[in-house]
């Protein structure tokens, strides 16, 4: 019993156990679920609970809250998944609470499904609302400038008497104010079409009157309640907080959902009231505009009228004809078209009929006195302009044809008959230029007053017109020169490669007399072909010299001194055409002396043959015609004789077999060509001396191979057969190798010396080339230095350009020198293919000889160093003319703004002075009118700060692109003009701020208290709605916020030139209460004075803080935009520089760059970001996209530096184990 009880025990114990283990496993997973049920509860109480009628709904912060809750929704999602797991692990375990489980299951995914539904009811109302409200913004700006412009029309457009200038400015204005009503008609419209889209939000919370159609934004499912994504249902109460009571059709039930899922569909009947409205006003502020302009005509025709009475003779005649004309016709013309519009019976009409017959009558009196005085100056003026006109043509032509004069001589026939193509064209035009000469000499003859200045003028056109036909025939005489030297380079190039191969085909002479003549005789031929071609060469040098005198005499005007390096070049090529031509010319003679040594050789041999063939003919019949006994014994003598010739043949033929062995040995010790002009000389005089030893072996070999053939021929019958293959076998060797080591030796002198050829001509162009980056590198220091010079910027940039173009130019010579580089490399590598081939070939079967390493290669590490110094040179001078072309651009922009701010200051002083020195006017109604000049000047002034501000930033941009580079003297000379305007500008606006204090204050003191009270409280209503329409999101686009920025300021000086008014009437107030008899009238006047002081306090406090506000934006912005674009353009070098690096140590270096900005970058993007988070700021899209461009751009570069490091490192260690085995 007590095991049965132990094992019930055991038993017990599992099951227990088993049972807090599944109890655990289940709690665990409920706590999990429920904590994700429970945030996705939150989120979906805050969907369905938004109220989207709300006015003060922040756009921005929910747009900031849907991209936070979808970044959220990302994170969940994974959570949701694993809790998702963990519960479909658990019923694969068959947990007990299975059905348990799977509610949470089906809870948790039915509610994760509601929330995305709800995600997209949030984005759909969510563009809506914003909709919505930037409606119905840009409706209330349109509103403001309605007013703006009703009021302008009716202050600045009212006057009715004003100069002639003022008149213009005002009808220029007038005009430009109809173009901006027809701008804002276009607004309008636009507002009206955008009408029809905005959505109803505030029917969202109002009462349902009657059934609503309604969309379904997003799919909903609950409680037997299924509506699908864009279905139209009908909306009957909307009083809940949270759901609506909404049915499918007429016959349907009603049911309660989410009001979130539904949106009432457009338009929205206050936007369209708002638009009707609008469209009111508009034209109310048309007809407006068109009485004032039709007032403002009139007065202005009748300025004009008195201005063209006031003049004389000399004023009339100081305008010019057009500007008269025009003038009558504009007159005539207004005038016309306002009595034809008015009432015949006005009597401002009828006055301007009897002016304008008097102004028609002096205008034709006027025009018949000034026609004799204009027909004298117009054969002066037709001079001056023909000169003008024709001195301009020929200073273009002059600087058109220096240009060519300096430029390089063409390499090639391609780029000479373009030039002259275009030197054609430019004669054409020049010629076309005859008429126009022709035409100065006859005008000039026809004036009957000459001055001295004309005639030096007249003479100096027909100097410069005769020195530049000198100059272009000059021109042609020199391309006909360059033409004729090219033609004969490349002539003689042709001549020259025929000559070349023709004596390669004699490499080896024949062995038959009769053939060793004919070669012979094909020498000598050859050498009267050559003998004819030597006066080519003679007169290609002769041409040369005189392409090289007339290319001189040509520049002799624009070459500021130093060598000609495109006729040096011509010069290189002339004198290896002459080394080439004195190498064909020693070739041939020592073709044609081994020639006739050969032939005397071979004459002799045969010669000797046919002895010997004689000898043993007659020995044979010798041996024919004597007795047996004594043939025996002639046979015997015969074998005796025949095996001493083959002794010596066989000695021979050992000795000769040890002296190929030799020559062989020192073919195969033969070195890689050596990168060194004098080692590689050294090489191919070994060659030679092995050929000259092969040569002057070969009558030796061939007398012993004939020997050998002579005794395998006739002693078949006394010598044993296995000597007789062995002779025949060694003979055959000695014939093979002789041949073989003949043919190598051939084949390695002639790659030597093509490698040596390929050397010399990358050497001398390498001498030549880095002369010239020398000197240009000296002359890039130069300008460098000479950038300092601020004075000559426009011609250091003339010259920057032409000395780039230079630079770009001679690119062409390093393409030269890389390709001779690469030939002699070719050469070299068919030499040591050839000698290895060769030592392979050898009865020791040698290894390979290794070439010369990349990094052990002198010739290459030149190549590489000369092509990263002209690199850098060419990138220094490229930036040097960017550098250039910046200061330059910010030299016209500091010249532009300057000249502006200058122009718009000469314009608005005498105004600022005329308005500055006008007494103040004792009347309220003379007062108001000073006053509404005072402050229009004003607002001017502050508006056209910008000028200023424009003119200081233009010369701090300049001043930051050239500091360091210039003396201060220069920099005080840019600075000291924009400091003198702004402070001139700054005691004209200054003192129109006190002007018009001035004028508030006497005013408020010509007018009784109540008055100015109320005048007060109409401009504090008019400035409040000012300052509320600004007080919009700041906009983070530069010029929008500059624009702010601008009408902050001119609010900013309406407030403060209205704080003495506001104190005069509090004291003056204070004053009347304290001695009313009043007291209904006192507390009257005391209520509004308070009211007045307090709204202007609050006024003043609240424009403060909002130009506080705009200035810290601005700021930051600014600071964001000039660090981000300075990484922006260091990212860009750095991915160029790393898609042109080559080496670790640029990749190495790279990535100490970055290193050296990481801190710079994250500075960058937290303002950025810091930027897009504030409050109450719009137009992010821009801040945001350049945050997001900058990231993309780190992370790229990061990736290709560790793409690059990466492959760097393999390749150091593919190299190291490449030494390894070598070793």
């Amino acid at each position: 019993h007590l095991n049965t009880l132990q094992k019930l025990y055991a038993e017990l114990l599992t099951t227990s156990n088993k049972r807090l283990s599944d109890l655990e496993t289940l709690l665990d997973f409920i706590q999990s679920a429920t904590n994700q049920l429970v945030w996705l509860n939150e989120r979906e109480e805050t969907e369905v609970t938004r109220d989207w009628s709300d006015k003060e709904l922040n756009v921005p912060a929910l747009e900031q809250y849907y991209e936070s809750l979808m970044s959220e929704l990302e994170k969940r999602e994974i959570q949701l998944s694993a809790v998702q797991d963990r519960g479909e692990a658990l019923l694969l375990q068959h947990h007990p609470a299975a059905k348990c489980i799977e509610a949470y299951m089906s809870a948790l995914q039915t509610q994760w499904a509601w929330l995305l539904q709800l995600t997209l009811c949030l984005e759909k109302h969510l563009k809506h609302t914003a909709y919505y409200q930037q409606f119905y913004r840009d409706v209330k700006e349109t509103e403001s400038w309605i007013n703006k412009r009703d009021e302008l029309l009716n202050s600045v457009y009212s006057n009715s008497e004003f100069t002639l200038d003022e008149g213009e400015r005002l009808l220029k204005g007038m005009q430009e104010l109809r173009e901006e009503l027809n701008t804002y008609g276009e607004v309008i419209a636009t507002l009206a079409e955008r009408a029809q889209n905005v959505v109803p939000l505030k029917q969202r919370r109002a009462p349902v009157a009657r059934p609503l159609p309604v969309l379904a934004v997003c799919a909903y499912k609950q409680d037997n309640i299924v509506i699908e994504k864009g279905e139209q249902w009908v909306l009957h109460d909307n009083s809940g907080r949270v759901k609506w009571r909404v049915s499918n059709g007429s016959n349907s039930s009603d049911c309660n959902v989410p009001g979130a899922v539904f949106l009432i569909p457009p338009p929205d009947k206050e936007a369209l009231d708002a638009v009707e409205r609008l469209k009111r006003q508009f034209e109310r502020s048309l007809a407006l505009w068109q009485r004032k302009q039709l007032r403002m005509r009139q007065n202005m025709i009748f300025a004009t009228i008195k201005v063209v009475k006031s003049w004389d003779l000399a004023q009339f005649l100081a305008m010019g004809a057009d500007q008269r004309n025009a003038i009558r016709k504009a007159l005539n013309e207004d005038a016309g078209k306002l009595l034809a519009e008015g009432d015949p019976a006005d009597p401002q009409l009828r006055r301007l009929k009897r002016e304008m017959d008097e102004v028609n009558r002096l205008f034709d009196e006027f025009e018949r006195r000034a026609r004799a005085e204009e027909e004298g100056k117009n054969a002066m003026r037709q001079l001056t302009e023909q000169l003008s006109n024709l001195q301009a043509k020929l200073d273009e032509a002059e600087h058109m044809l220096n240009l060519r004069l300096t430029a390089p001589v063409p390499r090639d026939l391609d780029s000479l008959e373009h030039l002259v193509i275009q030197h054609k064209d430019f004669e054409t035009n020049l010629k076309s230029l005859t008429s126009e000469v022709e035409a100065v000499q006859s005008t000039f003859r026809s004036v009957t007053r000459k001055t001295p200045q004309m005639q030096a003028k007249v003479d100096k056109v027909l100097a410069q017109w005769n020195s530049l036909w000198n100059s272009s025939h000059l021109y042609i005489e020199r391309l006909k020169c360059v033409e004729i030297v090219l033609t004969g380079i490349e002539d003689c190039n042709n001549v020259l490669s025929e000559f070349e191969l023709k004596l390669a085909a004699f490499q080896e002479m024949p062995s038959e007399l009769d053939n060793l003549k004919t070669v012979h005789e094909q020498l000598v031929s050859l050498q009267k072909e050559v003998s004819a071609t030597q006066p080519a060469i003679d007169q290609l040098i002769d041409d040369s010299h005189n392409c090289r005198r007339l290319v001189e005499k040509s520049r002799a005007q624009t070459h500021r001194g130093g060598a000609h390096i495109d006729l040096d070049r011509v010069d290189t090529d002339v004198t290896r055409i002459t080394q080439r031509w004195n190498n064909i010319c020693s070739q041939l003679v020592d073709r044609m002396r081994n020639c006739e040594a050969a032939f005397n050789l071979l004459s002799k041999f045969k010669n000797s043959y046919q002895s010997e063939v004689m000898i043993v003919d007659e020995s044979y019949e010798k041996l024919n015609s004597i007795p047996p006994v004594q043939v025996k014994e002639t046979v015997d003598l015969t074998k005796q004789a025949m095996e001493e010739k083959y002794r010596l043949c066989d000695d021979t033929l050992s000795q000769l077999l040890s002296w190929v062995a030799e020559v062989e040995d020192r073919l195969a010790s033969q070195d890689v060509a050596q990168e060194d002009i004098d080692q590689l000389r050294n090489q191919i005089n070994i060659l030679k001396l092995v050929k000259e030893e092969l040569e002057s072996q070969a009558r030796p070999v061939a007398n012993c191979l004939d020997q050998v053939r002579v005794v395998v021929t006739t002693g078949g019958e006394y010598l044993s057969r296995d000597e007789v293959l062995s002779l025949e076998k060694n003979g055959k060797a000695l014939r093979l190798r002789y041949d073989r080591a003949n043919d190598r030796t051939d084949k390695l002198m002639r790659r030597l010396t093509a490698a040596k050829d390929e050397l010399n001509k990358f050497k001398s162009e390498l001498t030549t080339f880095t002369s010239w980056l020398d000197k240009a590198r000296h002359s890039l220091e130069d300008r460098e230095r000479s950038f300092a010079q601020l004075n000559k910027m426009d011609v250091s940039s003339e010259s920057t350009r032409e000395f780039v173009s230079d630079v770009i130019a001679h690119q062409a010579d390093l393409r030269f020198i890389t390709m001779a580089a690469q030939k002699f490399f070719d050469e070299s590598k068919e030499y040591l293919t050839c000698l290895n081939e060769f030592r392979t070939s050898l009865p020791a079967r040698l290894p390979h000889v290794e070439p010369v390493s990349p990094q052990d290669s002198a010739v290459r590490n030149t190549v590489q160093v000369i092509t990263q110094q002209y690199r850098d040179l060419l990138g220094r001078a490229n930036a040097l003319s960017d550098r250039l072309s910046g200061v330059g651009g910010r030299q016209r922009e500091y010249r532009d703004a300057l000249d502006k701010a200058r122009a718009w200051l000469r314009d608005a002083e005498p105004r600022a002075n005329k308005v500055l020195s006008e007494p103040v006017a004792a009347d309220p109604h003379t007062l108001e009118d000073q006053l509404s000049r005072a402050k229009t000047l004003n607002n001017e002034f502050v508006a056209q700060g910008r000028l200023i501000d424009n003119a200081k930033q233009a010369v701090e941009s300049l001043v930051r692109s050239v500091e360091g580079q210039v003396s201060p003297g220069e920099l005080a000379s840019l600075q000291e003009p924009v400091r003198d305007l702004e402070a001139k500008y700054r005691q004209l606006s200054d003192s129109l701020a006190q002007k018009c204090q001035l004028l508030e204050t006497a005013l408020v003191q010509s007018q009784g208290v109540q008055d100015a009270l109320d005048s007060l409280l109409a401009w504090l209503n008019s400035a409040e709605n000012t300052l509320k329409d600004m007080t919009r999101p700041v906009s983070l686009q530069k010029e929008r916020l500059e624009d702010r920025l601008r009408e902050h300021r001119v609010l900013q000086s309406d407030i403060d030139s209205h704080q003495p008014s506001v104190e005069s009437v509090s004291r003056t107030a204070q004053d009347l209460i304290n001695t009313a008899s009043n007291p209904r009238l006192a507390k009257k006047i005391e209520t509004k004075t308070k009211d007045v002081v307090t709204r202007y306090e609050k006024l003043q406090d609240k424009c403060h803080r909002l130009g506080e506000s705009l200035s810290e934006v601005h700021h930051a912005l600014c600071l964001f935009s000039g660090e981000a674009a300075e990484l922006e353009r260091w990212l860009g070098e750095a991915s160029e520089a790393l898609s042109e690096a080559t080496t670790v140590v640029r990749v190495d270096e790279l990535c100490k760059q970055r290193d050296s900005r990481k801190d710079r970058l994250e500075t960058t993007l937290r303002d950025g970001r810091t930027l897009i988070s504030k409050k109450d700021v719009t137009d992010t899209g821009n801040v945001r996209d350049r945050v997001k461009a900058l990231e993309t751009q780190w992370r790229e570069l990061n990736l290709l530096l560790e793409d690059r490091q990466r492959l760097g490192k393999a390749r150091t260690e593919q190299l190291m184990a490449y030494e390894k085995l070598r070793d």
